[in-house]
């Protein structure tokens, strides 16, 4: 089974209605896959806060049925799910609820709302029949206003997320950092490795990224990384790194300029993505991925002009 399918199968799953002939396969397939265990549990958490919410008092609010489900979660993962369930939940709910429904229980009653910054396509509610015009009358029955933004534009045309998510497939690390206006990154604590770069003359230093972000492909990537307060050019590698056996992925960073010996694990680390250099590659002995390290480090000298 793959990613695909399982994705298909988590909301039956948690309602109890999966076929008994692909149990197996989905179990198996969750229990192989980081990012679809994650899921999974995130639609979970989301599913039981809507059960809370579901003939729940006029009174009780979106937070308070967040705090139900996640209670009854893991403690462990309540601190690394929170924000993402709220904004799971409020995702779900706003394509659940009538426009002005959700204005009123939602934004008004809940959030407070007192000033709402919104584009000028922007549509909300259920079938998406809340627009702008429906959010200015309902801002003046209820007491808020309403800022309408320009489409930003570049000589191609509108910039979008659908573009920055096309780039980002492709690589094109260069169009999508012009597009956000930022470099690309990723960031997490420095974890310890299986110390293979160090023991073939690359030390690295390993993080596992967000399972919800999106990512460009697998591969090598001239980048920027910030860590323990200082700043590093270096060479890093998205993947499972397939020569030595690798079952999750991971960005594994070489750092230029990093005195050897300096103690990084812990510490917060973010990898800026600048340049997409080759796609990730199987090779068939440890020789020949030494000297394609080798050659990558190279290449990325050149690239910073060092």
């Amino acid at each position: 089974m793959d990613c695909a399918r399982a994705g298909q199968l988590i909301n039956a799953f948690i309602r109890e209605e999966l076929d008994h002939k692909e149990t197996p396969a989905f179990l198996e397939h969750i229990r192989s896959c980081p990012k679809c265990y994650d899921d999974l549990e995130m639609n979970y958490l989301i599913h039981m806060a809507l059960n809370e919410l579901d003939g729940a008092d006029a009174d009780y609010s979106l937070g308070d049925a967040m705090d139900k489900a996640l209670e009854r979660a893991d403690q462990k993962h309540r601190r690394r799910t929170a924000g993402r369930v709220a904004l799971y939940v409020v995702g779900t709910l706003l394509i659940s609820l009538e426009a002005e429904d959700f204005v009123r229980k939602i934004l008004v009653e809940q959030m407070q709302v007192c000033h709402l910054v919104v584009g000028e396509d922007f549509r909300f509610g259920y079938g998406r029949r809340g627009d702008v015009a429906m959010l200015r009358e309902l801002g003046r029955r209820y007491d808020f206003t309403v800022e309408v933004v320009d489409k930003v534009t570049d000589e191609e045309g509108r910039i979008s997320s659908s573009r920055v998510r096309e780039s980002l497939r492709e690589g094109d690390m260069e169009t999508v950092n012009r597009l956000l206006g930022y470099s690309f990154f990723v960031e997490g604590s420095v974890i310890h490795g299986r110390r293979i770069g160090r023991a073939i003359g690359f030390p690295t230093t390993n993080l596992i990224p967000d399972g919800s972000k999106l990512l460009p492909p697998n591969g090598v990537y001239f980048v920027r990384t910030r860590i323990g307060g200082k700043d590093y050019n270096g060479v890093t590698n998205i993947g499972t790194k397939p020569t030595v056996d690798g079952h999750f992925l991971g960005v594994e960073t070489y750092l230029y300029d990093c005195e050897d010996g300096t103690d990084l694990y812990g510490k917060k680390q973010r990898v800026e993505l600048l340049h997409f250099s080759r796609p990730e590659k199987k090779f068939s002995n440890i020789d020949d991925l030494k000297a394609q390290i080798a050659m990558d480090r190279e290449n990325g000298a050149a690239y910073f002009g060092r």
